[in-house]
């Protein structure tokens, strides 16, 4: 499991992420991404700064094995500022997200086979027979 980091700073640079100021038309933020430290696995930050650079998006990049308290000082915050991001609140917003995917995925699954093999299907001698 990677530990990849994105966040977002005040940028003063004329491609960020959001809508533009109307007094600069420069953009409000730039992603800031990087590798916590003790994670080798850098492979997706390098991925997602790819495609954000593709897209023309300017992105701060922290490299790897990057301690914690650099990206808060990168997007300019502290922890104490987010008091509700913690393995708590993922959790309880993970077990809904997953639940929701599950059920959702086996009711498009069941209806798609209900469709391909189960409706009735009409017969040229009238009628309906069931496949």
């Amino acid at each position: 499991m990677s530990a990849s980091g994105v966040g977002c700073a005040r940028s003063r640079g004329p491609v960020g992420v959001g809508n533009p100021d109307s007094r600069s038309g420069q953009f409000e933020h730039t992603p800031v991404i990087g590798t916590i430290q003790g994670d080798v696995h850098d492979i997706g930050k390098n991925l997602v700064g790819m495609l954000w650079k593709g897209a023309n998006i300017q992105v701060i990049d922290l490299g790897a094995k990057v301690p914690a308290e650099r990206f808060w000082t990168a997007i300019g915050s502290s922890p104490d500022a987010w008091p509700g991001v913690d393995l708590g609140g993922f959790v309880s917003n993970l077990i809904p997200v997953a639940v929701g995917n599950i059920v959702g995925g086996a009711l498009l699954v069941a209806a798609m086979y209900w469709l391909a093999y189960r409706r009735p299907r009409p017969v040229a001698q009238g009628g309906t027979e069931r496949v």
